[in-house]
């Protein structure tokens, strides 16, 4: 059994279908953060929508990605812990929630540590962070995407993630995140799974 492709969607239509979502968390935390003190945010919540993508890492990477009928909401929460060279880079752990829609349904929850880089060079027009973190990910469910392309998965995986980070020059501590999500067995390091699923992610970031 193979699922069906789905049209490429934009980031607005991904938006769009939870916006009702979006807008409670980003009020609530809003009215948190005014006041907090005037010192650079330690924490951030993060909520993103993703779509599963067939293809690998590299292709992914290059812009050959071919979508399939299974979606993802995941809602994550991460504390900065650590900075390095005069904060260029930052060290994050984060705690993710998400549900899986369409040909998944199952519950995933990950824990990992991230390392995130602030500087580039037109930082004063749009500040831009890119982070990559590294953990563990636990699906509470049978992951189907996984099995059908790889013929074998396991509910304990290694997860990765790669993401851009844009803050407007606005008053609002809030930003546009763009990720991949990643689950894999790390080429059989992980109870002998050597394949794994990719969602191609976008959504918004608070800082408080």
């Amino acid at each position: 059994m193979r699922f069906s492709k789905s049209p490429v969607p934009t980031f607005c239509g991904l938006v769009k279908k939870n916006a009702i979502c979006f807008f409670l968390v980003v009020f609530f935390f809003l009215s948190v953060s005014r006041s907090a003190h005037a010192q650079r945010p330690k924490w951030f919540l993060s909520l993103y929508e993703g779509i599963y993508s067939a293809n690998d890492l590299k292709n992914i990477a290059l812009g050959s990605t071919e979508f399939k009928n299974s979606k993802l909401l995941c809602l994550a929460l991460s504390h900065e812990v650590c900075d390095f060279w005069n904060k260029r880079i930052t060290g994050e752990w984060e705690a993710q929630f998400a549900k899986h829609f369409g040909f998944q349904d199952h519950v995933e929850t990950n824990v990992l540590f991230l390392l995130r880089w602030h500087s580039f060079p037109w930082d004063r027009f749009l500040e831009t962070s890119f982070a990559v973190g590294d953990g563990l990910s636990y699906a509470w469910g049978r992951p189907q995407a996984e099995v059908i392309e790889s013929d074998s998965s396991t509910r304990l995986l290694n997860y990765l993630l790669f993401e851009f980070c844009f803050t407007p020059n606005w008053e609002l501590p809030l930003s546009l995140i763009f990720r991949i999500h990643h689950r894999s067995g790390v080429f059989g390091l992980f109870n002998g799974t050597h394949g794994g699923s990719n969602f191609v992610s976008g959504g918004i970031r608070l800082a408080f």
